[in-house]
């Protein structure tokens, strides 16, 4: 459904750019607080992890991000999916700012909407083949669980900062392993 079917009228559409420095990733990740998968526990995430920056995560490109279910206490991470994207988004050497758009256009009750006008960035960023040969998501079966418990616990702390409310989380993993949440919207 777009703006119009959905009543929201021209005069009606407020617009806002946000410019930021591009974070360096060496992941990104989507958290779903509550599994929106068939038959999931409710109180599992639903987690998703790519080599690189998040657009190749949200967009259309081929291949499957690290997906996997995470729940409360102890119990290791079931995973559903290995990452096979071939291509990664990665930011450029030297970094460089994007500048990403929201519109109440984009938060029409019932739908995602996220993704409705382009990011931008200063710098192009670079599109390369991602090696999974070494990949720690892939191979180091510690590593992986440890960063999607981590991921879990971030996701339950920004929940709660919303009053419980379900949240779908952007954000990423830094190359020094700390995490940024890029933007949390209410789960639909």
């Amino acid at each position: 459904s777009s703006r119009k079917q959905m009543g929201v009228s021209e005069d009606a559409l407020m617009l806002a750019v946000l410019a930021q420095p591009l974070q360096p990733a060496a992941y990104a990740f989507v958290i779903h607080t509550r599994s929106p998968m068939t038959n999931a526990n409710k109180e599992d995430a639903l987690i998703e992890v790519v080599v690189g920056l998040g657009e190749s995560l949200v967009s259309n490109s081929p291949g499957r991000a690290l997906s996997a279910s995470v729940g409360p206490g102890g119990a290791a991470p079931e995973l559903h999916t290995f990452p096979s994207k071939p291509i990664g988004v990665f930011t450029p050497d030297g970094g460089t700012h994007i500048f990403r758009s929201d519109s109440n256009g984009e938060d029409l009750e019932g739908f995602a909407g996220a993704g409705l006008y382009d990011s931008i960035t200063v710098v192009d960023c670079p599109n390369r083949p991602v090696n999974y040969a070494s990949e720690p998501l892939i191979f180091d079966a510690k590593f992986r669980d440890d960063l999607l418990r981590k991921l879990f616990v971030l996701g339950r702390l920004v929940e709660a900062n919303f009053k419980g409310q379900p949240q779908d989380i952007e954000g990423a993993v830094l190359k020094d392993g700390s995490l940024v949440v890029l933007q949390s919207r209410p789960q639909v």
